[in-house]
């Protein structure tokens, strides 16, 4: 090897061990968010679910205690829920190299080998030479390494998909309750009153205008309404 090599080696295995601390990274963040998202979707659910019960109007058909025990029912459910995501643990930094090692077809642990060191015949120089040739041969493969997306596999946690259901509901429930949702969330927190304090049926009403007249359909809004008189074309 010549002068200019030898000088040009250390670089070379420089960024290639800073490029596998990047795609070490990025693992760590892809296999922690596979792990996390199947804990996370419990409470999602029962925020979802609070949503579909409040648009499509349960708060507005209890009295006051009624509102009170359901309120504290899906806040101490909700409270339940993080204990599951308070015990996730983030993988470590081993885990993450053994997650890219996968991602490589025909080699042997390429990652991993890069942070290994010599367990036996430290001193030995023939040891040390073939040791130092492993780690050149596997760093060629570190280009080759690819960080794989999450795989949660919710499929096979839930196999009726269940998980569908709230969100189905949410949805529905949000266009049932139209201009009213922000009003029927906030019933389920109306502690006082009377329990129907939020109406749970509008009116829609417009005028059409003759044809000679070429004016688009008046809408007419009760709320805004200054008195029972309404002029029209």
């Amino acid at each position: 090897m010549s002068e200019a090599e030898r000088r040009k080696a250390p670089d070379t295995m420089d960024g290639i061990r800073q490029r596998l601390r990047r795609l070490a990274l990025a693992s760590r963040v892809s296999l922690g968010w596979e792990r996390l998202w199947p804990r996370l979707w419990l409470p999602l659910g029962i925020i979802l679910a609070f949503l579909a019960l409040s648009w499509f109007g349960l708060w507005t058909h209890l009295p006051w205690y009624g509102r009170i025990a359901g309120v504290l029912a899906v806040a101490a459910a909700f409270l339940a829920s993080l204990w599951h995501v308070a015990r996730w643990a983030p993988p470590t930094h081993r885990e993450a190299l053994v997650r890219l090692d996968r991602s490589f077809a025909g080699g042997h642990r390429p990652a991993s080998a890069l942070e290994d060191s010599l367990a036996v015949g430290s001193k030995d120089p023939v040891s040390q030479a073939l040791w130092k040739l492993h780690v050149e041969r596997q760093s060629r493969q570190v280009a080759a390494l690819r960080v794989s997306l999450p795989h949660p596999l919710m499929a096979v946690r839930d196999r009726r998909a269940l998980r569908a259901a709230p969100l189905l509901a949410a949805i529905a429930g949000f266009f049932v309750a139209g201009p009213e949702a922000t009003q029927r969330i906030s019933a389920a927190f109306d502690w006082q009153g009377p329990p129907g304090s939020v109406p749970s049926s509008r009116i829609d009403a417009w005028i059409d205008p003759p044809g000679y007249t070429r004016l688009p359909p008046i809408l007419i809004d009760f709320a805004k309404l200054a008195s029972p008189n309404l002029s029209a074309p």
